[in-house]
């Protein structure tokens, strides 16, 4: 009998980042900063990190464990969510030079 029927798959990826990029410049090249501007005039926006086991993922996005916590913010290790976090604020104090104002909210928890 026939096996089952097979599915070829076609991924286009605009970059692919390598093992010798730095934090610093994945977070300049990969896009974030663009994203910002949708969310600075109302937008949502995600950013999604997809890849093997191992391959790097959780240190792209969160940097080393507990590093924020010991050394605070700054060290070559951070990962985009605290580059994007400290982008965000940094536009919001230009803009908020303009005029404008700004609401952050985080995701709201219930207790069950």
């Amino acid at each position: 009998g026939a096996g089952p029927a097979r599915t070829a798959l076609a991924y286009v990826v605009k970059q692919c980042f390598g093992t010798a990029c730095s934090q610093d410049e994945l977070f300049e090249r990969c896009g974030l900063k663009d994203m910002l501007e949708h969310v600075c005039a109302g937008y949502s926006a995600t950013a999604l990190a997809y890849g093997p086991t191992g391959s790097g993922k959780t240190y792209t996005i969160a940097g080393k464990p507990d590093s924020i916590i010991k050394h605070g913010t700054g060290d070559a290790s951070d990962g985009v969510v605290i580059r994007t976090v400290e982008a965000l604020f940094e536009k919001i104090r230009a803009l908020q030079r303009d005029g404008l104002q700004f609401k952050v909210s985080g995701p709201s928890l219930a207790m069950r």
